[in-house]
């Protein structure tokens, strides 16, 4: 395989390094979860860790975002401090949001994650009063607004979009196309071949990237990112990906046929960006593993500090 890979080496091994704290953190909460050792709900994204950790090089703390309730792996690579989420989600009086949110509503405003919401696609007309905000400043902020493929059938979406084209906001709208609204797969409820049609519609560009692939996915985002940051007005971005995990709880489950779940396993971008490190030589299975130990320690020293806090 060439070495050619279209990605400064480096922001490869960081986009890897995010998604082994990512995943760490999933693995955790549902080890946590299923053992009885947190109580909290959770809704886990595994199979979706590319996304945002492709997209962490690309933005700063003045850059906004917004998420939903399965929107952990955002807040881990947007910089939310590991020790403030994991207190809040425990409803810990020192998380980051006093333990008054709990896991469905963490936002931490100085590292630019502004709102978890656990209402279907209401993030979407919030980006747009961010976006609003900073296109008053003058700032060249941008505002990523995340929601699954099941808010796309939601009002609220469709009324932000028609907004965004309009004002020519600078928001970016991600659909994580995870292919499932809870339990009910994408033919069974939208005939639409596609979302990006959806933007064509209301006047501004709509993008299909592979969610699955950090190299396709970071520089597809790249060149997103620096036309919004422009004020070339809004995307809307689906990143096509798979979500191995039940809709809440816990393992591998059979939201999927056994055979559909085995083929997407394949295409899980942890292992996968992982043994693309080593085939290319960028990364020695030790270094891998430095990685792989130093999110576990993170992690762990995390849960520790958070499980020894108060309650709210």
């Amino acid at each position: 395989m060439s070495k050619d890979l279209n990605i400064e080496h480096d922001t490869l091994r960081e986009i890897y390094r995010q998604m082994s704290r990512i995943h760490e953190v999933d693995k955790q909460i549902q080890a946590g979860w299923s053992s009885g050792k947190f109580q909290f709900t959770y809704w886990p994204m595994t199979g979706q860790e590319a996304i945002p950790a492709s997209l962490a090089p690309l933005v700063t703390d003045e850059d906004y975002m917004v998420t939903i309730y399965r929107g952990i792996h955002d807040q881990v690579a947007k910089g939310v401090p590991l020790k403030g989420l994991f207190a809040e989600a425990l409803g810990r009086v020192d998380g980051v949001n006093k333990g008054k949110g709990g896991s469905p509503h963490i936002s931490d405003p100085s590292s630019g994650s502004m709102l978890t919401t656990a209402i279907v696609g209401a993030g979407a007309p919030i980006a747009n009063g961010l976006a609003l905000a900073n296109q008053m400043r003058g700032s060249k902020a941008v505002t990523i607004v995340n929601f699954g493929d099941g808010a796309t059938s939601i009002g609220a979406v469709h009324e932000a979009m028609n907004m965004a084209g309009v004002w020519k906001l600078p928001v970016i709208f991600l659909c994580q196309n995870n292919m499932i609204g809870e339990y009910t797969p994408i033919p069974e409820y939208t005939a639409s071949e596609n979302f990006t049609d959806r933007a064509e519609a209301l006047g501004f560009k709509g993008v299909q990237l592979n969610g699955n692939d950090p190299v396709e996915f970071h520089n597809g985002m790249k060149s997103i990112i620096d036309d919004v940051r422009n004020g070339k007005g809004p995307v809307f971005v689906e990143a096509m990906t798979m979500r191995l995990a039940p809709h809440a709880g816990w393992g591998f489950t059979d939201h999927l046929p056994k055979d559909e779940l085995e083929e997407a396993k394949k295409a899980w971008p942890v292992p996968a960006t992982r043994a693309l490190l080593l085939e290319q030589g960028l990364c020695t299975e030790e270094e891998l593993a430095k990685i792989d130990s130093d999110a576990q320690s993170e992690v762990q020293e995390a849960i520790e500090w958070a499980l020894e806090k108060n309650n709210a």
